[in-house]
């Protein structure tokens, strides 16, 4: 699955995960290395809410995009280290899970 900015149509990412269940969200990046640049996980959530994010066993930070449930950007935290907790501000439906430094570069 690709994830385009729709009001540019530049590419995100082009290589995405859909993480849709609770054992698939939780899991995110645990345990695996850093990945190439343009994956990422998409982590659909069963309501819009503002679930916390984890980087337990993690070996690199991340950044955090949270989507409204129209795909538009509500909140944005960069570089999250490894072993941190996270809860968004706003409400989300979706959040999209990035290796540290994407959302600068794209």
């Amino acid at each position: 699955m690709k994830i385009l900015d729709k009001t540019t149509g530049r590419i995100i990412a082009d290589k995405v995960k859909v993480a849709d269940s609770f054992r698939s969200r939780f899991r995110g990046f645990m345990f695996a290395k850093r990945p190439p640049s343009g994956t990422g996980i998409l982590c659909v959530f069963p309501k819009t809410a503002r679930y916390p994010v984890h980087t337990l066993f993690m070996r690199f930070p991340i950044d955090l995009v949270y989507l409204s449930q129209e795909f538009e950007v509500v909140e944005i935290r960069k570089e999250l280290k490894p072993w941190r907790f996270y809860r968004p501000k706003t409400p989300a439906k979706f959040l999209l899970e990035l290796p540290a430094g994407e959302i600068e570069r794209r």
